[in-house]
C-alpha cells in the first residue's frame, strides 16, 4: 500500500471545502505554532516531522471531526516532544484542545514512583487511554488517528519494533475501533499489522486478489445486473454495488475454515443501500427469490444489533453456477454508522439523517474494566484483549429471555451472566436438553438450563474455563475473599500465640480493636488479615506498646501492595500451628532454604522455596502474588550449641534407616547416635548442633510419619 503524504495546503484545502464548520483561522494558527516546535525534528523517514501530525489532521478531518479535534492533531506531540508546555497550549487556544493533548501525551510521559517491566508500562498506558476516553471519547479518536499514521509508515522502523507496534496494533488498536464502529480505521490497521505480522501470507493474498480481480468483477456484475432489475421492477431505491473483502478478513477465515484461499468464496459481497428498514426485508425477500439461500447463513443484525451499534442484514446464497456470494443490505444511516461510528455524530449532526448512536454501554464496560482490582498488568491486559476481541451469540434461558454472550462463552459464563450466586453453585447444565459440564462452550441460539447446588465451592481451574470479565472478575474476587478468610485465622492465631508470650495482655475484642486502629485498621478481620499476610508485622506492635507512652513514636500501618516487605515482616513458623503447616513437594524446602508461605484454599499454609520452578507455583506468584508471604523457619535459634533428640518405638529392619534419612533432608548436623534395640521395642538418641537447625517442631513431626515411631522427644 502506498500512501501519499498530505501537506499542509492540501490539508487546509481540504477542510474548506469539506468542512464548513470548521475554524480554519485556528487551524492554521495550530499549524503554524506546530511548525516552530517541531521546526529541526524528523521522523525515522528522513521527513519533517510537521509531516505527521499534519497527516494525523488529515485523517481526523476526513472523519468530519470538530476544530477542537483537528487543532489538538496537529499539536498532540508538541508537549511531549517539545518545549511547548500543556500551559502554552490552553494559553494559544483553549482548555479543550489542552485536554485532549494531554490525554494522549501523558499516555508516554507518566513519571512511575517504581521501576516497572515493560508489561506494567504497557497496561499503564492503556489504562491512561481509557480513562480519557471516558472523560471524551474524542481522545480516543485522536490516538487512533495516530496509529493509523504511524502504521501506514511503519516500513521506516526497525524489524523488532515494528513487530511490536504491529501485534500491539493488531490485538488492541484495531478491537479499539472496532469497539466504537470504526470500522474504516479498523481494516486499514488490520491489514497494515498483518502486513508486518505475516509477511509471506500477505503477499499470497495480495497477488491472489489480484490475479483474479478480472474473474470477480465479472462474477460481481453477474450478480448484480439481475438484482437491480428485479429493484427496478418493485419500484425499489437502493444503491448496489460490490466491494472487495478486506486481506485481513481473508487470512482469519482461511485459518477458521482450514480452506486455501483459492476455495475461499466470497473474496467480495454485495452491497445494497437502502432509504428504510422495511426496504431492507423487501429487498432480502428479492434477493432470496433471485439466488438460493443457504440454510443457517442468514444474520439479522437489523432486529439484533452488535455490541458497537452495527445494524446490516447478512445473507450467503448460491448463484446458478454453483458459487457462493454475500449481500448486506442496510438504510444510508446503518451504513454511516457501521463505517464511521462514533465519528459520524460530527459528520451528520447538523444533516438530516439522525443517527441513533448511542455509545453508552461501551463507555460503561470501559469504567467497570478500570473499576477492577487488577493483581497485574498482565491481567489487565488480558481482560482488556479479551473484552475487545469477543463477538457476541445469544442464549436463550428456559423461560425465553435472550442473553447477550461473547463469543466462545462457556456455560460457567452464562451461569454467572444470569446472576453471581447461581455462578459461584452452579455445577452443569442441559444445553438444548442435554447434559453438559461446565466448560462446555456455548453457540449461538442454544437454549441453555442451570444446575445448581448450594453447597457447591468454585474451582480455581474455573479461570480457564471462563472468557467473560464478569465471570473471570466473579471467580477471582471468590478466591480473593478465601485467601482473605484464611489470613485472618492464621492473623488471629499469630497475635493470640505471641501476645500470651508477651507482658501484655489483650484478650477483649474492644481492647484489640484499640490496638488495631493505632495502625490505621479499624475492623478485627483487617487487623488479622494484616497479620496473617505479612503486610503487618507482630514487632511493630510490640513496639508500639514498647513506646505508646512516646508522643513522638511513629507507628506503622500494614504495607500495601505497593510497598515492598522487608526482612521485619517474616513471619516464622514457630508463631503458627504445625497442622496448619505442608511442604510443597515441588521443592521439598529444607531448614535454612529461603521460603515463602502461600495462604490455600482451606488447607492451611504449603511452604514453597523462594526459588522454585515448579510451573503452578510461577502461575501462583503471577496471578495470586496477594495469597504469598514472606517466611521464616525460626526467629530465633536455641541457646545451647546442642540439644537431644530420643526416639522410641517398635522396631523394624528400615526404622534407623529413615530416621537417619530424614536428619539429613533436615541438614540436621548430627553429633552421635546411639541406637539400641531390646526385644520387639527400639530406642535411639540423638545429639545434634542445633546451629544449622532452628524449628525442632516440623522435625518431629517428620518422624512422627516414621513407621513403628511411637514417641519423640527433644531436650536441652
Amino acid at each position: 500500500m502506498q500512501y501519499k503524504l498530505i501537506s499542509e495546503n492540501e490539508l487546509v484545502d481540504y477542510i474548506k471545502c469539506n468542512l464548513r464548520d470548521i475554524d480554519i483561522d485556528m487551524v492554521l494558527r495550530a499549524i503554524e505554532i506546530a511548525e516552530i516546535a517541531h521546526k529541526n525534528q524528523r521522523r525515522d523517514s528522513g521527513e519533517a516531522y510537521i509531516t505527521h501530525p499534519l497527516n494525523v489532521a488529515f485523517i481526523l478531518a476526513q472523519l468530519h471531526c470538530d476544530t477542537d479535534t483537528i487543532c489538538a492533531g496537529i499539536l498532540h506531540d508538541t508537549v511531549e516532544d517539545t518545549s511547548l508546555t500543556s500551559y502554552d497550549i490552553k494559553t494559544h487556544f483553549n482548555s479543550d484542545i489542552q485536554n485532549l493533548v494531554e490525554g494522549v501525551t501523558k499516555l508516554d510521559t507518566y513519571q512511575y514512583k517504581r521501576n516497572k517491566d515493560q508489561l506494567e508500562r504497557q497496561a499503564e498506558n492503556f489504562r491512561k487511554l481509557l480513562i480519557y476516553t471516558v472523560k471524551d471519547y474524542r481522545v480516543l479518536l485522536l490516538k487512533l488517528a495516530d496509529r493509523l499514521h504511524n502504521m501506514r509508515t511503519l516500513q521506516y522502523v526497525s524489524p523488532e519494533k515494528s513487530y511490536k507496534i504491529a501485534s500491539e496494533t493488531l490485538e488492541i488498536y484495531a478491537p479499539l475501533a472496532n469497539r466504537f464502529g470504526l470500522a474504516l480505521i479498523r481494516w486499514e490497521l488490520e491489514d497494515l499489522a498483518f502486513k508486518y505480522l505475516q509477511p509471506e501470507e500477505y503477499r499470497k493474498i495480495v497477488d491472489m486478489v489480484v490475479m483474479k480481480r478480472h474473474e470477480r468483477e465479472q462474477f460481481i456484475q453477474a450478480c448484480v445486473t439481475p438484482v437491480k432489475s428485479a429493484l427496478l421492477s418493485e419500484n425499489l431505491e437502493a444503491e448496489v454495488y460490490g466491494r472487495s473483502k478486506h486481506f485481513y478478513s481473508i487470512y482469519k477465515k482461511h485459518i477458521k475454515k482450514k480452506i486455501s484461499y483459492n476455495d475461499i468464496y466470497d473474496l467480495a459481497a454485495i452491497r445494497i443501500i437502502t432509504k428504510s428498514v422495511e426496504d431492507c426485508y423487501r429487498v432480502l425477500g428479492i434477493i432470496h427469490s433471485i439466488f438460493q439461500p443457504l440454510e443457517k447463513r442468514f444474520k439479522d443484525y437489523i432486529s439484533r444489533p452488535k455490541a458497537n451499534h452495527y445494524q446490516s442484514l447478512h445473507s450467503i446464497v448460491l448463484t446458478d453456477k454453483g458459487k457462493k456470494i454475500e449481500f448486506q443490505i442496510r438504510t444510508l444511516e446503518m451504513h454511516k454508522i457501521a463505517e464511521e461510528g462514533i465519528a459520524a455524530h460530527w459528520k451528520y449532526k447538523e444533516k438530516d439523517i439522525k443517527l441513533n448512536i448511542d455509545f453508552e454501554n461501551q463507555i460503561k464496560s470501559i469504567r467497570k474494566l478500570l473499576n477492577k482490582d487488577f493483581l497485574s498488568g498482565q491481567q489487565f491486559i488480558e481482560d482488556l484483549k479479551s473484552s475487545l476481541i469477543a463477538n457476541e451469540i445469544i442464549i436463550i434461558t428456559p423461560n425465553g429471555d435472550l442473553v447477550k454472550l461473547q463469543e466462545h462463552s462457556t456455560l460457567l459464563d452464562f451461569a454467572f451472566a444470569i446472576h453471581s450466586d447461581i455462578g459461584l453453585t452452579c455445577i452443569g447444565g442441559r444445553v438444548n436438553g442435554k447434559f453438559v459440564p461446565l466448560k462446555t462452550e456455548l453457540k449461538n441460539g442454544d437454549k441453555v438450563y442451570i444446575i445448581t447446588n448450594s453447597t457447591a465451592k468454585p474451582s480455581i481451574d474455573w479461570l480457564q474455563y471462563v472468557k467473560t470479565n464478569k465471570a473471570r472478575s466473579e471467580v477471582r474476587s471468590y478466591f480473593k475473599k478465601k485467601a482473605m478468610e484464611d489470613s485472618i485465622i492464621i492473623g488471629k492465631e499469630l497475635f493470640e500465640k505471641r501476645i500470651r508470650k508477651s507482658i501484655y495482655k489483650y484478650k477483649k475484642e474492644v481492647d484489640i480493636l484499640l490496638l488495631a486502629r493505632n495502625f490505621k485498621l479499624f475492623n478485627l478481620d483487617d487487623f488479622y488479615s494484616a497479620l496473617g499476610n505479612g503486610k503487618l508485622d507482630f514487632q511493630n506492635i510490640i513496639s508500639y506498646l514498647e513506646n505508646k507512652d512516646n508522643t513522638e513514636v511513629v507507628v506503622p500501618g500494614p504495607k500495601t501492595d505497593k510497598e515492598e516487605i522487608t526482612e521485619h515482616d517474616i513471619i516464622y513458623l514457630d508463631d503458627i500451628n504445625n497442622l496448619m503447616l505442608k511442604f510443597a513437594k515441588c521443592c521439598n524446602p529444607k531448614p535454612g532454604d529461603d521460603i515463602v508461605g502461600y495462604v490455600t484454599r482451606g488447607k492451611g499454609i504449603t511452604i514453597h522455596r523462594t526459588d522454585c520452578t515448579n510451573s503452578n507455583f510461577k502461575k501462583i506468584e503471577m496471578e495470586e502474588a496477594f495469597r504469598l508471604f514472606k517466611i521464616s523457619w525460626s526467629k530465633q535459634a536455641f541457646k545451647n550449641k546442642s540439644r537431644t533428640l530420643k526416639i522410641c518405638g517398635e522396631y523394624n529392619n528400615a526404622v534407623h534407616y529413615e530416621i537417619v534419612k530424614t536428619l539429613t533432608s533436615f541438614n540436621v548436623n548430627v553429633i552421635s547416635n546411639k541406637f539400641n534395640v531390646g526385644g520387639i521395642d527400639f530406642s535411639c538418641i540423638i545429639k545434634y548442633d542445633n546451629k544449622h537447625f532452628k524449628n525442632i517442631k516440623l522435625l518431629i513431626n517428620q518422624l512422627k510419619k516414621i513407621k513403628g515411631i511411637n514417641k519423640v522427644t527433644d531436650k536441652k
